[in-house]
């Protein structure tokens, strides 16, 4: 059995559960919360279906616990606004259908309906370990 500590990240994935074994991963989230990162931070990648509700503001609300898939280790983070992405930035990404700006952005629309192509955003790499 592998010892999760409780204190570690949950970095949460829906739908697309597709990763790297053999290279760097990239994940793109919204806001700064995860450009606190540190190079070497250990996180758990977690399954969050069906974890969360959307509250009438839009926002996400937990109402289980995520299914802990792996481990990874951060290798990097980035923040950038939306709209300053370039598809090459996103050839690491996890998600086949996130590899363009214009599949996340219709990817982070179904996610966050109000989500603005002038958001600021953290690209966050990662290995699995």
């Amino acid at each position: 059995m592998k010892f999760v500590n409780s204190n570690i990240k949950d970095l949460l994935f829906k739908d697309n559960l597709t990763f790297h074994n053999d290279r760097m991963n990239l994940t793109v989230r919204r806001g700064v919360k995860w450009s606190f990162c540190s190079i070497g931070d250990i996180v758990n990648v977690s399954d969050a279906d069906n974890r969360f509700e959307i509250t009438e503001d839009g926002k996400h609300r937990d109402i289980t616990k995520p299914i802990i898939l792996f481990q990874a280790a951060i290798v990097g983070t980035k923040v950038v606004r939306f709209c300053d992405l370039l598809d090459n930035d996103l050839e690491n990404e996890h998600a086949p259908n996130c590899r363009t700006v214009d599949g996340l952005f219709d990817v982070l629309s179904k996610i966050y309906p109000l989500f603005d192509r002038r958001e600021i955003v953290t690209l966050v790499y990662f290995d699995v370990i």
